[in-house]
């Protein structure tokens, strides 16, 4: 497998499907039963594709946003979008409690890994993100066979 290098800051997903009849409640539990790390990763997630609903400053701390501005996050994460596409769900988060994890996205053309931090005396925003290495997909379900 190909890996890719790549030391750059940047800026995740389970969804668990309700049991019949318990649509209503468990969507609107399943928030609340997300860890803060699930959230920050689902976000992670929506900033790599320029999808983010919320300010950055309620993503990430104030220090992280000092190293890296937004206009910077922007420009991150369009290279990873324009050379691995799309940011399609979060493949790993280990361990998905506690403050810090090992971070692994799924991308159309490679799983991007790395590592996040929350500071949870600071409303648990992003206060670390590093993805160090891009592993290629070598997946050629969008390639048409030629017979």
């Amino acid at each position: 497998m190909k890996k890719l290098l790549a030391p750059i800051a940047i800026v995740a997903l389970a969804f668990a499907a309700p049991a019949f009849g318990q649509e209503s409640d468990a969507m609107a539990s399943e928030a609340s039963a997300q860890t803060p790390l699930e959230l920050r990763g689902e976000q992670v997630v929506a900033l790599i594709n320029g999808e983010l609903d919320v300010p950055l400053e309620e993503v990430f701390t104030p220090g992280f946003l000092a190293a890296v501005p937004p206009a910077q996050l922007e420009a991150i994460s369009t290279q990873f979008t324009t050379q691995f596409g799309t940011a399609l769900a979060v493949e790993s988060l280990d361990p998905i409690t506690g403050t810090r994890a090992a971070l692994s996205v799924r991308m159309d053309r490679a799983i991007a890994r790395g590592g996040i931090a929350i500071d949870s005396s600071d409303g648990n925003r992003i206060s670390e993100l590093l993805f160090r290495t891009f592993d290629a997909l070598n997946d050629y379900r969008n390639f048409e066979t030629v017979v």
